[in-house]
């Protein structure tokens, strides 16, 4: 689960921890977040692994599935999840700004989707859910890099 350390990602976890699933908790900045969220899938009968990684970095995104898979020994579902915006409008926007959230919402997805896709063909098994929004299809003021 990329982005599991709050919002829809924690609820994401939660409900698999509540399942009695394993959960590989991903988060980039919020560490105490991810242990938090890791601490309720456990509360709720699941298993947790926090996992941190820069899902714009294909080579990090790649040693966090293989991490989880080190462990667990299969990869079942990814949730892509991860998400970045920026509340600015185009003409007032950095390049780093922009930069950011497609990195992160588009690129960091597309890296997500390889390194997962890769185990689950050699698996012969697993499922992708890919996180989206309104704000992605019909654009909002300062949302131009999350709806691009």
């Amino acid at each position: 689960m990329t982005g599991g350390s709050g919002g829809i990602g924690r609820a994401i976890c939660v409900a698999f921890g509540k399942a009695g699933w394993r959960v590989g908790v991903h988060y980039r900045t919020h560490a105490q977040a991810a242990t938090r969220t890791a601490a309720s899938v456990r509360k709720h009968g699941g298993t947790a692994m926090l996992l941190h990684a820069d899902v714009r970095d294909s080579k990090q995104t790649q040693e966090m599935v293989a991490q989880l898979v080190d462990r667990w020994g299969r990869l079942d579902i990814m949730v892509c999840n991860a998400g970045a915006a920026s509340g600015t409008l185009v003409l007032r926007a950095g390049a780093e700004a922009w930069a950011t959230v497609v990195d992160t919402n588009l690129t960091g997805t597309f890296h997500c989707l390889r390194a997962a896709g890769s185990v689950m063909v050699a698996q012969r098994d697993g499922a992708v859910i890919v996180i989206g929004s309104l704000a992605g299809v019909r654009g909002t003021a300062g949302q131009a890099a999350y709806a691009a």
